[in-house]
């Protein structure tokens, strides 16, 4: 039931008559719902013969569910004054539609700065044309070099949930570095030796340095002492490759 009302769409999904079952997101939040089990005594035998029924039930409630803000861009963004800027939120979702959540919410972008001099002062030139976007877009000299913060507000209007994230975003007066990697993922054996190609493109004096994430905080693996190439490097401008080599078997087998 439904408030006052049956709902004959919801039955369990159980396959054991004893147990009321429904699977995630088939009650809908904000409504009360009242589950009833019938029981009667059955003797195939004395089919004429009538025999006492019995009912219990009971009130379920489904609480409403937050708003997860989210930006894909990590905890830094890196731009050039030359380039268009994008902070994407689209990874955003409401926990209890999960399938229809860029429908249902709404994104709300704001920006302050966040330098020793300038601190909390608004963002001179930020565009906020495209405020309810889960994107955010930033056209090329529109936000001059600074260290900004960059803030959404993530809601849903219809149940009053939000949540709210922000990311850091440097913006460099010339161009920003780029780094390509010959490939994102490597399965190794574990007798095989690594070796990791990159490029680094640049218009000015860059330093480079490869790191190690370690699987787990037990594995207190240190680059330097698994390295057969520098780790660190300075470029001049254009296209340089630096690439990094590990020593045979340096890595735990079975590890990411």
């Amino acid at each position: 039931f439904i408030g006052n009302g049956v709902n004959p769409s919801i039955t369990s999904d159980s396959l054991d008559e004893r147990l009321f079952e429904v699977a995630p997101f088939r009650l809908l939040p904000g409504f009360t719902y009242t589950v009833q089990c019938k029981s009667r005594i059955v003797d195939t035998s004395q089919p004429l013969k009538r025999f006492a029924d019995s009912s219990d039930s009971v009130v379920v409630r489904v609480a409403s569910s937050s708003v997860k803000a989210i930006i894909s861009n990590g905890e830094q963004i890196v731009a050039s004054i030359f380039s268009t800027i994008l902070v994407d939120a689209t990874s955003s979702y409401d926990m209890d539609y999960p399938s229809d959540s860029l429908r249902l919410l709404s994104f709300e972008w704001s920006c302050y700065r966040i330098s020793l001099l300038h601190f909390g002062q608004s963002c001179v030139g930020f565009n906020v044309s495209s405020s309810q976007s889960s994107f955010l877009t930033q056209s090329p000299f529109s936000l001059q070099p600074n260290n900004y913060s960059i803030n959404v507000r993530v809601f849903n209007s219809r149940t009053g949930k939000s949540d709210s994230t922000s990311v850091v975003l440097l913006v460099l007066a010339n161009s920003a570095p780029l780094v390509q990697l010959s490939s994102q993922t490597q399965v190794l054996r574990y007798y095989s030796q690594a070796v990791i190609s990159g490029l680094v493109v640049t218009s000015n004096l860059t330093a480079a340095q490869w790191s190690l994430e370690n699987p787990s905080p037990m594995y207190g693996y240190d680059l330097l002492n698994l390295n057969q190439t520098p780790v660190y490097r300075q470029f001049r401008s254009g296209v340089s490759r630096f690439s990094l080599s590990l020593r045979f078997a340096s890595l735990p087998a079975g590890m990411t």
